[in-house]
């Protein structure tokens, strides 16, 4: 990942627009990038990305508001993990799993914080 301020901006936009995405493009996206079945990689890169928002924040290229949406959308993927929750890091639970709906809704806010007008547009 670039340090340019444009090309982060472009990520973390293109990562929501994932988490935001149906089932049927997310599983698309995990086969593309060899994840597939496995949806762990939709919630690792949100975190990659979502780790860098403080030092966006403290050079000026994001808002405490759009740090804040997307560390409150980066905490909801971990209360998902763990060993008890793993039947929801599957293609299957992307389309049928509540949990999942919820991410979907959190990442379309986190998009229109963000300014995206493009929704859930690859």
């Amino acid at each position: 990942m670039s340090n340019s301020p444009r090309l982060y901006r472009t990520e973390l936009i293109s990562c929501l627009r994932r988490l935001a995405a149906d089932s049927s493009i997310q599983a698309e996206y995990l086969r593309s990038i060899g994840a597939y079945p496995s949806a762990d990689e939709l919630a690792l890169e949100l975190r990659e990305l979502a780790l860098l928002s403080r030092e966006k924040v403290r050079v000026g290229e994001m808002s405490f508001e759009e740090k804040a949406i997307v560390e409150q959308l980066d905490r909801e993927l971990g209360r998902l993990s763990g060993p008890s929750n793993a039947s929801l890091w599957t293609v299957e639970a992307l389309a049928s799993a509540d949990q999942w709906k919820k991410v979907r809704i959190m990442a379309s806010e986190c998009l229109k914080v963000l300014g995206d007008k493009l929704g859930t547009a690859q």
